[in-house]
């Protein structure tokens, strides 16, 4: 999946650079989604896995293209580098008319929530959004109260206010649209909410913001105080949130078995409300920030997922001289079937490959209950001066103990005629065998990238590319078949987009 900025208007493309905060966790997009958000804090609770406001973006940027965002994202995304939110194969809701008010849009003509009738509140947040220029993007012109639609807004039982803002303005003669969802501490003040996530399509004249968006976030920075608000005012029936994954008992490609649970609708006593849905989450389901949504049919809708969950420290089970930045790669590394809160990293690394090389490689491995591990793996090189590329590999395999446990994957990048696999391999090894090619290792670590001519001395008589290690006696460690990368994992971010500390990676 690549995408850079060409084609993309100057103002939307600064607009871009102007967001920061959440990961992009996943998506599957409608036309037209401009996904972003912005920071509202000083400080968040562990930071996220991208780093600054292009990383957040990045997925948006792709989703204009009408591209799959693949890695939450994941992930995001953050949230991200991002993976699809579900593992079902329903065929997603398809959307063939933009609308062009709220009403096509199928937003409640009013407003839905515990503060519907609390009048004084909700001009306050109206006054607010007219005189508060903090929140809006530089294009942006004041806002004129009877351009603004408070479509919900309401407490989620006692840990959160939020609202689901819809406006409008004028430019050239035509009629822009905008959509931000606010949260703050449960009987906050208008004035005492952040905005924390946005979409429409500022760039697009007459076009409601319809795609669905969903937002994962503590307004306390607490992650016991997580709350999960959607808007998905077209085709969706139903919002589920992921309670737990369990990767089955196997080696090879992720799979996994995954719970969910419904999230309260708001006004849901009103078919013609059916637009929202808030509730809070647990903090396993914050960790995870994935959510279905389905309509009638089963069909699956797509979206935007944003979300401020904390990540895992890497760098505390990182080998010696892994740079930070490579471990902020590993980002939404495992696609759809992203780690979850009781998942232990017990090994990572990262390193450049060559000296000044313009090509990095990294890798994790947690445990994920029992003798099951999962590794996410990314290689990424530099494209040209403002942007890199992206690959994401992962595998999973059972195996005795940490120290036991080999993985790996193989990709070949374009426009290179070399196979890049890379490896965990099993402690004590010494020699690693791909296909006719035996390789004296000297171990300075588990985690190794092996580049290789892409000929047939690779692979067996199958054609299969396997890969032995053996330690100084001879003894088989381990032996593998490396997963082949997923060519829609492929990302692009601006260059430094990975300068984190990688103490909150969410792979």
């Amino acid at each position: 999946m690549k995408q850079d900025e060409h084609g993309l208007s100057a103002d939307l493309a600064e607009e871009f650079r102007q967001l920061a905060g959440h990961e992009t966790v996943g998506s599957r997009p409608f036309p037209r989604v401009d996904a972003a958000i912005r920071r509202r804090r000083a400080t968040r609770y562990g930071g996220v896995a991208l780093a600054g406001a292009v990383a957040a973006v990045v997925v948006a940027v792709d989703l204009l293209a009408g591209g799959g965002a693949n890695q939450a994202d994941q992930q995001g995304v953050p949230s991200g580098p991002t993976p699809v939110f579900t593992s079902s194969q329903a065929p997603e809701v398809q959307v063939t008319d933009e609308p062009s008010t709220p009403e096509e849009a199928g937003y409640p003509e009013q407003t839905i929530g515990s503060l519907a009738g609390d009048e004084t509140w909700l001009a306050s947040l109206r006054q607010r959004l007219q005189e508060d220029d903090s929140w809006r993007f530089s294009d942006i012109p004041k806002i004129a109260d009877e351009d603004v639609r408070v479509v919900a807004a309401g407490d989620i039982e006692d840990r959160a206010r939020f609202a689901v803002v819809l406006y409008s303005w004028q430019k050239k003669g035509e009629t822009y649209w905008g959509r931000d969802l606010w949260l703050g501490r449960a009987g906050a003040s208008a004035e005492e909410l952040d905005m924390t996530g946005s979409a429409g399509a500022p760039d697009v004249p007459d076009v409601v913001p319809y795609e669905p968006l969903t937002v994962f976030e503590s307004p306390t920075d607490d992650p016991a105080e997580a709350v999960v608000m959607v808007v998905a005012p077209m085709g969706v029936d139903s919002a589920q949130v992921t309670t737990d994954r369990v990767f089955t008992d196997r080696t090879g490609p992720l799979e996994a078995s995954v719970d969910r649970t419904e999230v309260p609708q708001i006004g849901a006593e009103d078919p013609r409300s059916s637009s929202v849905w808030a509730g809070p989450v647990t903090e396993a389901e914050y960790r995870f920030s994935e959510i279905e949504l389905l309509s009638a049919e089963g069909e699956r809708a797509g979206g935007t997922v944003l979300s401020r969950a904390p990540g895992y420290d890497l760098t505390e089970v990182a080998e010696e001289g892994t740079d930070p930045a490579d471990l902020e790669s590993l980002s939404g590394s495992l696609g759809e079937q992203r780690a979850g809160g009781d998942d232990v990293p017990v090994l990572a690394g990262g390193w450049p490959d060559g000296k000044d090389s313009d090509w990095h490689s990294a890798a994790t491995v947690l445990r994920t209950g029992g003798d099951v591990y999962v590794a996410g793996f990314t290689l990424r090189m530099s494209r040209d001066q403002d942007y890199e590329t992206t690959w994401h590999g992962s595998m999973q395999a059972v195996a005795s103990s940490e120290d036991a446990v080999m993985m790996g994957v193989s990709a070949t990048p374009e426009n290179t005629d070399k196979v890049y696999v890379m490896l965990v391999l099993p402690k004590n090894t010494e020699r690693i065998k791909i296909g006719s090619d035996v390789i004296l290792y000297t171990a300075r670590g588990r985690v190794v990238t092996l580049i290789r001519p892409n000929d047939d001395s690779l692979r067996n008589a199958g054609g299969e590319l396997t890969v032995v290690a053996k330690d100084g006696n001879g003894k088989t460690l381990g032996e593998i078949t490396p997963q082949p990368w997923d060519e829609s994992s492929q990302t692009s971010q601006e260059i430094g987009t990975f300068e984190g500390d990688g103490t909150s990676v969410r792979p």
